[in-house]
């Protein structure tokens, strides 16, 4: 037995020595001593769809920076062994294309870790293509223009229109695609939406043909600095969220966007119809950004954006069992929280010798805590570093701990819940917290090995539990669902002798269920909808502006199909003024759809114009409605107006005064 499994890993390490092709591959035995400790095995197969091994097969890493990307390749029986860092929670995903590639597959991150210990069964198809054609405004074809289509987050394939205004993209069968976005300098941006509500995980097929329509682009640039107003040269910028007016949601658009010399960066094809403001994710490894700089279209004229990064602190230790002897490739987890709300969450492992070295974000409350199956040590908590500080001998000890374990059941029969999320929140003296993750078995099992602490376990959608752990071998928490905590809702909405009603929106929340969010979604020709939804009781509005019909509904928990009548329809407008009484433009105004007043609202939204004025057609015309009014050139709360709307009719509101 001894002489098959080293044959076996003499096999796998052969593979990954002569496949990885990175610039980052740890290509002598010499590096892999030093950095084996603070990286990963991913093992697995390729095969095609008929069972048959792929070999030659490119095994790659998909992830947020394009530098980091780490290969292999397969044998001849298809087998592979990838060596990536550590470092991630979930790891990046996986992009698989054979040598000719004709065949491909996607493994997204969020589906498998580099934790587990079975092989991965990788499946590579032909790949899908769609056609793009982009035109303006006026339907003129425009070539060069940039298409990027985005899966899991990732950017999985792009092309450059022609001069016919196409772009024909090929990718994997098996990836969710979320958008196809195309956009180009002095053109704008559009992006197709592979969905029909938001939010859901539910994906579309994507359709043989997409037409974009750039109509119209703005100018942003944004610069980089450090503290001492020193500019930043190779700083990532994305624009992260991007709302264009009757989208479903924000796209998340992805490119090689970096900063100069001059740490500046210019986006010339941003678009001028936007729903919301446009934030821009900064990053650059050497530090830390806690205010996203954001473009808001209420103040067009400020186009010249600038951010100010902080150079990461640097904390280090070393790891040992009881008997003092170093504990090598223990992972770490640090989580921090301060006056932002971009909070940092990293890791790493220690290597041969047991140190470890991790850089964390300055000026924020920091918990560093052991993450392994095994063994468990006491977290160190409250760090706290000014920026570029480092902070030496931060030592852990291994011990068993405590194994924090259970099951989750569903149903009559106590089914398991496979692939449920566990979470155990660790508290610190101050801000600090610690979040970490289990997904259940297909027992319905999950398991955390912790130190002692202050935490809550919070399991699928049931109320916190509180744990104070000192030293005990076990504690078992179990929780039982009557009903799975998300499902699919199917619906009609038809007018009063049962015509269906198309285009029309559909918004939902759900009633006495804090943090679960609502979803919005469009009927087909044929009236009907498709969603996920939260197993809540829930209030549905459903409306189309152009017929000026309107309709509400409750349905249960339990409900699994809903059947929405709309009827004639009123419409409120209003104007907002200043303290001055002058009329107040760009306001963000929030309609709330209320029925009897209860619970959480479906909601609307608008801007005031250059006169302050405001509209919304197609109110149902029954219960107390309101109007929430948001000004983020003055941001210092929300004006309220109630309204009752008892029959179909034109409402005008009083002058609502923004103070």
């Amino acid at each position: 037995m001894g002489r098959a499994v080293l044959t076996i890993v003499t096999l796998n390490m052969a593979i990954f020595l002569v496949g990885n092709n990175s610039s980052h591959a740890f290509e002598t035995p010499a590096d892999d001593v030093l950095r084996g400790a603070a990286s990963k095995l991913i093992r697995g197969k390729v095969q095609d769809e008929t069972g048959n091994p792929v070999g030659g097969a490119m095994i790659q890493t998909v992830g947020s920076d394009a530098q980091a990307v780490y290969r292999t390749v397969s044998n001849a029986s298809g087998l592979f062994l990838l060596r990536v860092p550590a470092e991630g929670y979930y790891g990046d995903s996986l992009l698989v294309k054979s040598s000719r590639g004709e065949l491909a597959s996607f493994l997204d991150r969020y589906h498998f870790t580099t934790d587990r210990s079975d092989p991965l069964q990788i499946v590579v198809r032909p790949l899908r293509s769609t056609v793009v054609n982009v035109v303006n405004s006026e339907g003129v074809l425009v070539a060069g223009a940039t298409v990027n289509l985005i899966a899991s987050l990732q950017s999985l394939a792009t092309a450059t229109t022609d001069v016919n205004g196409l772009a024909s993209i090929r990718f994997p069968a098996d990836c969710k695609v979320d958008w196809i976005a195309a956009f180009k300098d002095g053109q704008g941006f559009d992006y197709y939406e592979n969905y029909d509500a938001f939010p859901t995980t539910e994906r579309l097929e994507v359709p043989q043909r997409v037409e974009l329509t750039l109509d119209g682009a703005m100018s942003v640039q944004v610069s980089v600095i450090d503290s001492d107003r020193n500019p930043i040269a190779d700083a990532q910028v994305l624009p992260w969220i991007i709302h264009k007016q009757g989208k479903l949601s924000n796209a998340h658009i992805r490119g090689p966007w970096k900063t100069d010399a001059d740490g500046r960066i210019r986006f010339d094809w941003l678009p001028k119809n936007l729903e919301r403001s446009i934030s821009f994710s900064t990053s650059h490894a050497k530090y830390h950004c806690p205010k996203m700089p954001y473009f808001n279209p209420e103040n067009p004229e400020e186009k010249e954006l600038t951010t100010v990064l902080y150079r990461n602190a640097t904390i280090r230790g070393r790891i040992t069992y009881a008997d003092g002897q170093p504990a090598v490739g223990v992972r770490l987890q640090g989580e921090g929280r301060g006056n932002t709300n971009i909070y940092f969450r990293g890791y790493t492992s220690t290597k041969s010798d047991g140190s470890y070295e991790l850089d964390i974000y300055p000026d924020q409350n920091t918990i560093v805590a052991v993450c392994n199956d095994q063994l468990a040590a006491p977290s160190v908590t409250d760090i706290l570093l000014d920026p570029g500080k480092v902070l030496e001998n931060v030592d852990f000890k291994l011990s068993l701990g405590t194994l924090v374990h259970g099951t989750i059941t569903v149903g009559e029969n106590k089914d398991p819940m496979i692939g449920e999320t566990a979470t155990l929140i660790q508290q610190g003296d101050n801000q600090a917290v610690l979040v970490r993750w289990n997904q259940t078995d297909k027992h319905g099992h999950y398991q955390f090995r912790i130190g002692p602490g202050a935490y809550t376990l919070q399991l699928a959608d049931s109320e916190q539990i509180n744990l104070m752990v000192t030293d005990e071998r076990e504690l078992v928490h179990d929780r039982h669902l009557v009903r799975p905590p998300r499902g699919i809702l199917t619906g009609t909405v038809v007018d009063k002798d049962g015509k269906p009603i198309g285009g029309a929106e559909v918004l939902g929340e759900s009633l006495n269920a804090r943090g679960h969010a609502g979803f919005n979604t469009l009927t087909n020709d044929r009236g009907e909808f498709r969603c996920e939804r939260w197993t809540d009781d829930m209030i549905l509005v459903a409306y189309n502006e152009v017929l000026n019909v309107a309709g509400i509904q409750r349905v249960a928990a339990d409900d699994q199909s809903v059947r929405i009548v709309v009827s004639l329809a009123a419409s409120v407008v209003g104007q907002v003024l200043d303290a001055e009484k002058k009329p107040l433009p760009n306001c963000t105004v929030f309609l709330e759809i209320s029925a009897d007043g209860d619970g959480r609202c479906p909601t609307r939204k608008a801007n005031t114009d250059s006169d302050g004025r405001f509209e919304f057609a197609a109110i149902p015309a029954m219960g107390s409605h309101r109007v929430q009014v948001l000004s983020l050139t003055n941001p210092q709360g929300l004006t309220t107006k109630t309204f009752q709307c008892t029959a179909p009719t034109r409402i005008e509101l009083e002058p609502i005064v923004y103070d």
